[in-house]
C-alpha cells in the first residue's frame, strides 16, 4: 500500500528497453543542460548591463545631454513609427486569447471546462454591450485564468499516474479522463488509452492556452507598461509625429477585434504626460492627415467599410435563419419567427437593434443548454426524451457525434449577434456625441447612417433589375414537380406581376410596394408552415383539422 504511492516519485529504469530508458532520462538531461546555459547567459548579461550603467552615469549626465539633430530626430521618428504595428500585434494577441478561451471551453464539455465557458460568455457579453473594462480588470481576469489553467493541468497530469487512476474512478462529467494507461508492473511504459479525439485535443489546447497566456502576461503586458519616451524627444519641437498613437484606421477596422488593449499606458513622470499632450495637440492636423491616408488612396475600402457598418444586421438575420435550418427545433423556430418579422418591418434595422439585447441573451441561453447537453452523461442522468414531453423537438437533445461540433457552430453563429449588439451600442454613443468621422473624410451620424458614395450605383442597379430576379424565382418555384397547393399561389403571383406590367407600367409602380408586402407575407407563412410540418404530430394535426391528404 505504501509502496504504490512511492511510484509517482520515481521508478527503476528497465535497461532491457533502450527506448523507454532514453525517454525517461533524456528530459532530465535536457533540463539540466538548459538550466546551465540559461544561468550562464544571465550572469553574462548582468555583468555587461552593470558595466553599461556605469559608463552612462559618467558620460551622459542629465546636465550634459544635447538635443538631437534633425537627422537624429528623423531616425528616432522611424524607430518609434513601429508603435502602430506593435499596437496591432497587441490587438491580435488579445483576440487570440479570446479564440483560445473559446476553443478550450467547447473542446470537451465538462465541469472543469465550464469555468472557461462562463468566462467566455461573460467576456463576450461585456464586449458586445461596450461596457467599460479597465486594464486592471483584464489583468485580474488573465491571472484567474492562468491560475485555474495551472490547477487544471496539474490535476490532469496527476490523474495519469497509476495510484490516482487506481483509486479515483474516471469521471467524464468532471473532466477526469485517462489518457495514459499505467500499471504497477510496468510503470515506465507508455500506453495511450483509446479515447475520443476531443479528449486529446482538449489536453493540447489547455497546454497551448496556458503557455500563450503566460507569455502574454510575462512579456507583452510588460512591453506596454514599460513603453516610455525619453524627455529629450518630448521637449524637441520637431518630433511631434513620434507620439502619434494608433491611427483611427486601426481603431475602426479592428473594432470587431476589440483592440481595446492598454496601449495608452502612463509614463514614468507627470511632466512627460503633459509634454506629450502638448505635442499631440500641436500636430493634430498632421495626425488627421496620416490617419486617412489608407482610405484616401483606396475609396473602395471606404465603401466596403461603410456598407458593412450600415448592413451588418442583415448578416445577423441570415444567421438566425441558418441557425433555425441547421438545428430544427421549437427553440430554433424562434429564430425563424424573429427573422421573418424583422424582415417585414419597414425599418428592419431599427427593429433588429431594438431587439438585439433579447437576441444576445437568448443566444447565450441556447449556448448554455447546448453545453449542458454536451456533457458526457447517460440517458438516465440527463434524459432527452420524457413521456408526454418531447424534449428532442424542443431542442434539448444530445449530439449524435462529437459534442463540440454543434456547440462550436452555435458559438460562431452567436459571434455575429455579439458584433451587431456592439455596433448598436457604438451607434448610440455616436449619436450622443454628435456623429462619427470615418477615415477618408466621411461623416456618419450613427454607425449606420445613410450616405452617398461610389457604391450607390449597386443599390440603383439592384432596385432597377431585382424585379426580374424575383419573377424568375417565382416561375421556378411554381413549375417545380410535384405541384402542391402553395406552388399554385406562387404561379398566381407570377401571372399577376406579368399582367400588371403589360397593362400599365405606372400602375405597376404604384402597386409594387403592396405587391411586395403581400408576396413577403405569403412566403413567410408558407415557410412557417413547412418548418412546423416537420415536427412530430403536426401532420396528424393538420389532417384532423383540414381533412387534407399529404399530397395537397
Amino acid at each position: 500500500m505504501r509502496g504504490r504511492w512511492l511510484i509517482p516519485w520515481g521508478s527503476r529504469v528497465n535497461l532491457a528497453s533502450i527506448g523507454h530508458s532514453i525517454r525517461l532520462l533524456a528530459p532530465d538531461f535536457m533540463v539540466y543542460v538548459t538550466f546551465v546555459i540559461t544561468l550562464t547567459v544571465c550572469e553574462a548579461y548582468n555583468r555587461s548591463f552593470a558595466s553599461t550603467d556605469q559608463v552612462v552615469d559618467v558620460e551622459c549626465s542629465p546636465y550634459e545631454r544635447q538635443k538631437p539633430s534633425a537627422g537624429g530626430v528623423s531616425v528616432l521618428r522611424a524607430i518609434f513609427s513601429y508603435r502602430s504595428f506593435r499596437n496591432a500585434v497587441n490587438a491580435v494577441s488579445e483576440v487570440l486569447v479570446v479564440v483560445l478561451l473559446c476553443l478550450v471551453s467547447v473542446a470537451w464539455p465538462s465541469l472543469l471546462s465550464s469555468f472557461y465557458f462562463v468566462v467566455f460568455l461573460g467576456f463576450m457579453t461585456v464586449w458586445a454591450f461596450c461596457l467599460t473594462r479597465s486594464c486592471h480588470c483584464v489583468r485580474v481576469m488573465k491571472t484567474m485564468l492562468i491560475s485555474y489553467l495551472a490547477v487544471h493541468l496539474i490535476t490532469l497530469y496527476l490523474y495519469q499516474m497509476w495510484p490516482f487512476q487506481n483509486d479515483v474512478e474516471p469521471s467524464t462529467l468532471v473532466g477526469l479522463t485517462p489518457i495514459l494507461e499505467t500499471n504497477c508492473s510496468s510503470v515506465w511504459a507508455v500506453h495511450f488509452v483509446k479515447q475520443d479525439p476531443a479528449v486529446y485535443g482538449n489536453a493540447v489546447l489547455l497546454f497551448v492556452f496556458y503557455m500563450y497566456l503566460a507569455f502574454q502576461i510575462r512579456y507583452l503586458d510588460k512591453m506596454r507598461v514599460g513603453d516610455s519616451v525619453p524627455d529629450d524627444l518630448v521637449n524637441s519641437g520637431q518630433n511631434g509625429e513620434v507620439f502619434e498613437s494608433v491611427s483611427s484606421i486601426h481603431e475602426d477596422l479592428l473594432r470587431f477585434a476589440d483592440a481595446e488593449v492598454c496601449g495608452n499606458i502612463e509614463t514614468t513622470t507627470a511632466a512627460t504626460e503633459r509634454n506629450k499632450a502638448d505635442v499631440a495637440a500641436g500636430s493634430s492636423d498632421t495626425k488627421t492627415r496620416k490617419q486617412s491616408d489608407l482610405f484616401s488612396h483606396c475609396p473602395l475600402l471606404v465603401d466596403v467599410y461603410a456598407l458593412l457598418l450600415r448592413h451588418a444586421y442583415v448578416g445577423s438575420l441570415l444567421v438566425m435563419m441558418a441557425w433555425a435550418i441547421t438545428y430544427h427545433s421549437w427553440l430554433s423556430f424562434v429564430w425563424l419567427l424573429l427573422a421573418c418579422v424583422i424582415w417585414m418591418c419597414s425599418n428592419s434595422r431599427r427593429t433588429f437593434f431594438f431587439l438585439s439585447p433579447f437576441i444576445v441573451f437568448y443566444a447565450e441561453a441556447l449556448l448554455i443548454l447546448q453545453f449542458i447537453y454536451g456533457l458526457n452523461l447517460t440517458a438516465a442522468e440527463l434524459p432527452d426524451d420524457l413521456p408526454g414531453f418531447p424534449l428532442q423537438q424542443i431542442g434539448l437533445i444530445k449530439p449524435v457525434g462529437p459534442a463540440w461540433v454543434p456547440l462550436f457552430i452555435k458559438v460562431l453563429y452567436s459571434c455575429l449577434f455579439w458584433a451587431s449588439m456592439r455596433f448598436f451600442c457604438y451607434e448610440r454613443k455616436s449619436l450622443s456625441s454628435g456623429g462619427v468621422s470615418l477615415p477618408g473624410g466621411i461623416t456618419i451620424y450613427g454607425t449606420f447612417a445613410n450616405y452617398e458614395s461610389q457604391s450607390s450605383w449597386l443599390e440603383r442597379f439592384m432596385a432597377k433589375y431585382w424585379i426580374y430576379v424575383v419573377g424568375l424565382v417565382l416561375l421556378l418555384i411554381s413549375l417545380r414537380q410535384p405541384v402542391f397547393l402553395y406552388n399554385i399561389g406562387y404561379m398566381v403571383f407570377f401571372v399577376t406581376l406579368l399582367t400588371v406590367l403589360q397593362v400599365s407600367f405606372a400602375l405597376c409602380r404604384r402597386l409594387l410596394f403592396f405587391y411586395w408586402m403581400v408576396l413577403s407575407a405569403y412566403s413567410i407563412v408558407i415557410l412557417w408552415l413547412v418548418y412546423t410540418y416537420q415536427f412530430h404530430g403536426v401532420p396528424e394535426m393538420w389532417r384532423n383539422w383540414t381533412y387534407w391528404s399529404d399530397d395537397v
